[in-house]
């Protein structure tokens, strides 16, 4: 069939996946330079653009489809309206430099034709996006450009920069605050995902451009904020925005403390399905009073996924979670940056996440990660014992930077029993106390083995000596025989190994395609990164080395070895059986 006869969606979809094809970074050999990543899908559409009657408008599509920024639309501009100064900081990856762009005189009429030619292609503005080479990437716009765009299009009412603009992310660095007042001629009606990464603090600018785009995008569907540093009165500003936006579907607002009353505005959005927020500090009192107001009520009633973070406790998400009243959600993040959370606090948050009987059976993913637990406590199974009601959990995450955990053979086994169709499966390591053994052993896994068909992610603390492995194995085979074939990564965290050769024995006839084994400890290596040690702390350093070397060879040298021998093995058996 001729291409011209091809109907216009087939050869859209043709250079559209040609814009994706790229090939990464190689490293080659040693001794040999690594080579620079190609862009082959993009280089073949500038030919085709240039080259074929048939594909030249689907080729301009998918090349100005998405940008790394707005710096080529000043490129289209006549050359005397813009100049490019050179930056000194060098880029390793490609040995350029950053280009500093600016548009030098007012803009006319006849300046722009070129422009509106190419503009109304652009659906989406990516800074930074690695579809494109570095040498696209490298040019940062200074405040001048959107000025000039700005003072031309605000004398033409109707007329809009970008009309066809889908998806805007933008980063904005410390001294580029004077782009917030307009930054505005980049939206549009059609706007409906937009994304600042911003360090400058101007607050009233900030806030007259976020009420610009409540004005000019009313039907944005997905908005995200990652504002450093967390500066309060930016907060508010936030705060008081998303207020003003009713058709939002997916809200993120990253580190950015966000008031009780615009968390309640954004609960009564019934588009909401997606919702990550830091809940504002030093407002515990107004979050608990909007919370008991919001009992039996529709408070985010289609949400499907919600990430809740808070400085310093469980006790506020845990009101949150009881709170919702979806009955798609099924799958909840919670982090505690900074706060020193009892396990108890973890027991309730997990009573909140199944307080609800619809929400049992829809649930799949939790993560909880904390900062501490308190002194002399730690994590044990009976703290998850109410997640143990989430019949279909695939994914739970719970992890606690500077704590204990103390899940034992039986919170393991209890686990396989109930979760049998979970996927990843991480309970902590966490810490141990100086000479302490975790509780569970490597015959505890043998349930997960046994129950968890699926399981490809495993991470635990482990007493990695073997006691009675062959009852075991004879009562949950009796066959003989049975390997779990998914697990591909083991995280045991500060687990000590004495005996990689008896470890690694075990895991080939449990688990024959573990790939990755994660520890905790150092190499002998890396000490001289770490702060001046004690000759205490440097022998304890080396000491855990050994336990990292003893690891690496389990999962590099002596597991390889052993799968070959249980192949061999389960051949030979079925030879006898025949």
């Amino acid at each position: 069939m001729p291409l011209d006869l091809l109907p216009a969606e087939v050869l859209q979809n043709v250079c559209d996946l040609l814009r994706l094809a790229r090939s990464g970074p190689y490293v080659g050999l040693a001794g040999q330079a690594p080579r620079r990543p190609t862009f082959l899908g993009l280089n073949a559409l500038l030919v085709l653009a240039r080259t074929s009657r048939v594909f030249h408008p689907y080729a301009l599509n998918a090349i100005w489809g998405t940008l790394p920024g707005y710096a080529p639309l000043v490129f289209l501009l006549p050359n005397d309206a813009w100049m490019f100064s050179i930056r000194s900081a060098t880029n390793s990856e490609e040995g350029s430099v950053t280009q500093l762009v600016t548009i030098t005189r007012p803009l006319t009429e006849n300046d722009l034709e070129r422009l509106k030619h190419y503009s109304p292609r652009v659906k989406h503005i990516r800074h930074g996006d690695i579809i494109f080479p570095i040498r696209a990437r490298n040019h940062r716009c200074l405040p001048g450009v959107l000025k000039a765009f700005t003072v031309f299009f605000n004398a033409r009412p109707g007329q809009a920069l970008l009309p066809n603009l889908r998806t805007l992310q933008l980063d904005i660095l410390t001294d580029d605050y004077n782009i917030y007042p307009f930054v505005h001629v980049l939206f549009g009606p059609r706007l409906g995902d937009f994304d600042i990464n911003s360090s400058a603090q101007a607050p009233e600018p900030f806030e007259g451009a976020l009420n610009k785009l409540a004005e000019k995008s009313s039907g944005l569907r997905a908005l995200k904020f990652s504002l450093w540093p967390r500066e309060s009165r930016m907060s508010d500003v936030v705060s008081q925005a998303i207020c003003k936006f009713h058709h939002l579907t997916r809200v993120n607002t990253d580190l950015v403390p966000i008031s009780a009353e615009g968390f309640a505005q954004l609960a009564r959005l019934p588009s909401l399905q997606d919702v990550t927020i830091q809940m504002g500090f030093h407002a515990d009192e107004q979050y608990r009073e909007m919370l008991e107001k919001a009992k039996g009520t529709h408070f985010f009633p289609r949400v499907f996924r919600v990430s809740l973070m808070h400085d310093t406790g469980l006790a506020i998400p845990a009101l949150a979670l009881r709170a919702i009243s979806s009955s798609y959600l099924s799958i909840i993040i919670i982090r505690v940056a900074e706060g020193t959370v009892p396990s108890q606090d973890v027991k309730e948050l997990s009573a909140g996440i199944t307080s609800r009987r619809r929400r049992r059976l829809r649930v799949k993913v939790v993560e909880i990660n904390l900062a501490n637990l308190c002194d002399g406590d730690a994590i044990t199974i009976d703290a998850l014992y109410p997640l143990l009601g989430l019949v279909n959990l695939r994914h739970l995450k719970v992890r606690v930077v500077s704590g204990r955990f103390a899940i034992d053979n039986a919170g393991l086994e209890l686990a396989a029993l109930t979760w049998t169709d979970m996927r990843w499966l991480e309970l902590g390591p966490g810490r141990l106390k100086p000479d302490e053994t975790p509780p569970a052993t490597l015959e505890g896994l043998i349930p997960l083995a046994r129950y968890c068909p699926r399981l490809h992610t495993l991470g635990v603390a482990l007493d990695t000596t073997l006691k009675r492995l062959p009852g075991l194995h004879d009562y949950y085979y009796p066959d003989g025989g049975g390997s779990q074939e998914r697990l591909e990564t083991l995280k045991v965290g500060p687990s000590k190994i004495t005996n990689p050769v008896e470890v690694a024995a075990f895991l080939s006839d449990v688990f024959p395609n573990i790939c990755y084994i994660e520890s905790d400890f150092g190499t002998e290596e890396e000490i001289d990164g770490y702060e001046p040690l004690t000759p205490e702390e440097r022998a304890e350093f080396l000491v855990n080395a050994e336990h990292r070397t003893r690891w690496d060879n389990v999962e590099h040298t002596y597991l390889p070895l052993f799968v070959i021998i249980r192949m061999q093995e389960r051949k030979w058996a079925d030879t006898q059986e025949d």
